[in-house]
């Protein structure tokens, strides 16, 4: 009878755990899982027959790097104790998945661990709505562009692949236009640059808009051969582009830091004197034409 009632008990504590309003699982100290509720079960789908139980995050996860990372964390948990917090993307096809994993080694009352237990969220909305207002808090809204905001995030947090070149750029008409054909159309050549610099840069470069009619290019893994090119590409592309008559017109200065020289204050400086040299010469030769 009381083995009956055991049972029963069992029974019962398995289907608390199946309707808990929390997604929550168990690992022995082979970092294998015990117990997992539905949305752990449900992360690799191999027919009816498949089970998670017995298995390590090595075996059960679609993407192999977060398997590996899952696993080495597991073990470190079982070796030393504590717990971890953080939150994981699931790049799927339809959209990128966001989940909170939190997860704590257990220990039995001798202070022996004898496994982990987890959680996990689905934070898939809140981390899109984050997302999407850092996005809009760093970006420039006339142009589309990054913003001064960006910049100083980047700089806090640059990993600069190397070579690394900057390109100053500064629209040479915008204070004319505006002067002369009002805002609306100074706008227009700004929205202009934009749209010249999100269709023609490479992934590999950033364009932020620092006020005004300047602008900074950043441009990871790119030669000085390659920026030039760079610079080439979009004066070319921007000489079918006019404003009330006014050709879209911008002045360029580029730099190349290595890793051994690497300094951005240094490089944004230098491209910057460069910009300015070659936005004074265009309009030397602009008024002798």
């Amino acid at each position: 009878m009381g083995e009956n009632i055991s049972v029963t008990k069992i029974k019962h504590l398995e289907k608390f755990m199946q309707n808990i309003p929390l997604n929550i699982f168990f690992k022995d100290t082979e970092c294998k899982y015990i117990y997992a509720s539905e949305i752990c079960k449900n992360l690799n789908k191999h027919g009816d027959d498949w089970t998670i139980y017995g298995k390590t995050d090595l075996e059960i996860q679609p993407f192999p790097e977060l398997g590996r990372q899952y696993y080495e964390e597991d073990k470190k948990l079982i070796q030393n104790g504590g717990s971890l917090c953080y939150t994981s993307v699931f790049p799927m096809e339809d959209k990128d998945y966001y989940y909170e994993i939190k997860k704590q080694a257990v220990a039995d009352d001798n202070g022996n661990i004898i496994g982990i237990v987890g959680t996990v969220t689905d934070v898939t909305e809140l981390m899109t709505m984050r997302n999407k207002m850092e996005e809009y808090y760093m970006t420039d809204p006339l142009t589309g562009l990054y913003n001064r905001k960006y910049l100083e995030a980047w700089k806090k947090v640059e990993a600069p692949i190397y070579p690394i070149s900057f390109i100053s750029c500064d629209c040479n008409e915008l204070k004319h236009i505006n002067d002369t054909y009002g805002h609306e159309y100074g706008d227009q050549l700004l929205c202009f640059v934009g749209e010249l610099f999100r269709t023609y840069l490479p992934k590999n470069c950033c364009a932020i808009r620092e006020g005004g009619g300047e602008f900074l290019i950043i441009c990871n893994d790119t030669s000085e051969v390659k920026a030039k090119e760079i610079v080439d590409n979009l004066v070319n592309k921007a000489k079918h582009l006019y404003v009330k008559g006014h050709k879209l017109s911008i002045a360029y200065g580029m730099v190349t830091m290595n890793e051994e020289n690497y300094d951005f204050n240094e490089a944004h400086r230098i491209a910057d004197c460069i910009m300015y040299e070659a936005k004074r010469a265009m309009k030397k030769l602009q008024n002798q034409s």
